[in-house]
This record gives C-alpha cells, sequence and structure tokens, in this order.
C-alpha cells in the first residue's frame, strides 16, 4: 500500500533527521529543514523513494519535519 510506504518514509526520515541534527545543528534550525532536504537529495536519495511529484516532496518532508520539531 502507498500509504504503508509513505508512513515507512516518515519513519526513516524523521529517523535520519535527528542524526543529521546532532551533527549539523546550527544547519538544522536554518531555513525551515530546506538543507536537511537538499542532504537527502544529495546524499540519501533513496529516503524520498516514495509517491509524489518532486515538488511535492519538499512540501511533505517540510511537513513532517514541522510537526516533528513541534512535538
Amino acid at each position: 500500500m502507498v500509504s504503508t510506504k509513505k508512513e515507512e518514509a516518515r519513519r526513516a526520515i524523521l529517523g535520519e533527521y535527528d542524526r543529521w541534527a546532532k551533527k549539523h545543528p546550527n544547519d538544522a534550525t536554518m531555513m525551515g529543514g530546506f538543507l536537511f532536504f537538499r542532504y537527502l537529495q544529495n546524499e540519501r536519495t533513496e529516503l524520498l523513494d516514495f509517491r509524489a511529484s518532486d515538488n511535492d516532496k519538499w512540501q511533505i518532508v517540510h511537513g513532517w519535519l514541522r510537526d516533528w520539531v513541534k512535538d
């Protein structure tokens, strides 16, 4: 199911964000997660392998990060 794959992607991306943010604390707070998204695009493309258009992926990941950091 697509929703299961997207939920798996969300968990994997948020776990990767936690690891990345520990190594890059200043970058983690800048630009609403865009630097992290660029890192995913360049270094961890397999984590972005869920169904959505490329433009939508940024919006989706940004929403996940916003909710994650808020909690």
